[in-house]
């Protein structure tokens, strides 16, 4: 979680926001998860008989991680260009809304009911969420970041085959007598795999070459993140390029005592103290 927040920050888009929601609220369903497993297999059992897994607060805090993990990875793949949104929307849809008919009949009090749907429950999220790593796959390159189209496409991969694989377990647990004592969570599983890959984007993108080069632009996610403004972009640009502030002016036509005030306006809106320490804070940005 920790690479994807840095990430956000680099690239400041809406997709890496999404996805770390998503990310946040994956989060919250282990700590969830550890702490039910934590209170029915430690603590004593509770008077109404009524193990943690099932009670009415487990089942809502995993409702609100739910909600973050589904809705964060809707918005992040309606933001794809490419993307099917009504698809996208649809499944969403499908998703919260079988999760909340879930969450009813646990909250009033139709446990023997949830219990009954739930391997219905469990195909209908297994396929909403096959589908969400179809179209990662599909729509990933269409996104203009490397970055984030390799990681759309890779967490696509990861999903479509966590879909499949758990499913599968699930059902070979279900019906071998053996191992229907056995509690399964691959949740756990996914989180790791996922984190891999968020450190793994984050690698690839602090790993690209500088965007200072001659013949290369800056980073529109620097631009963005300190209102840098188009004749500021192009000054920045010739700085990193070695000229001077009389070799700008030439450059560009304007006198140097204009230049001298867009590189002034440029290091109070960064923080730099200098030309290096401004293109070091640059070069940060890889995209």
């Amino acid at each position: 979680m920790v690479a994807l927040a840095i990430l956000h920050t680099r690239l400041r888009t809406p997709i890496t926001a999404a996805l770390l929601v998503a990310n946040i609220g994956l989060f919250g369903a282990l700590g969830v998860a550890l702490v039910s497993f934590y209170v029915d297999t430690v603590l004593p059992t509770p008077p109404n008989g009524i193990p943690f897994e099932h009670s009415r607060l487990r089942t809502v805090l995993g409702y609100l991680c739910g909600v973050l993990v589904y809705g964060g990875l809707t918005t992040a793949l309606r933001r794809i260009p490419a993307a099917p949104r009504r698809i996208v929307g649809t499944v969403g849809v499908i998703v919260l809304g079988s999760m909340t008919v879930q969450t009813g009949l646990i909250v009033f009090g139709k446990l023997e009911a949830a219990i009954h749907l739930g391997p219905v429950y469990l195909v209908v999220i297994s396929v909403c969420i096959f589908a969400y790593g179809v179209i990662m796959i599909r729509t990933g390159p269409s996104v203009a970041s490397p970055t984030l189209s390799w990681f759309f496409r890779s967490l696509g991969y990861l999903t479509a085959g966590f879909a499949v694989v758990s499913t599968g377990l699930y059902g070979v647990f279900s019906l071998v007598p053996v191992l229907q004592m056995v509690d399964l969570r691959l949740d756990f599983v996914f989180y790791v795999l996922w984190s891999g890959i968020s450190i793994a984007a984050f690698l690839r993108y602090i790993t690209r070459p500088s965007t200072v080069q001659e013949g290369q632009t800056i980073s529109p996610a620097f631009l963005t993140a300190f209102g840098i403004t188009p004749r500021e972009h192009e000054i920045i640009r010739l700085i990193g390029q070695g000229l001077t502030n009389q070799e700008i002016a030439d450059r560009l036509f304007i006198s140097f005592g204009t230049v001298r005030t867009h590189v002034y306006n440029v290091f109070q809106k960064t923080g730099a103290g200098s030309r290096v320490d401004l293109l070091r804070l640059v070069s940060g940005f890889r995209e």
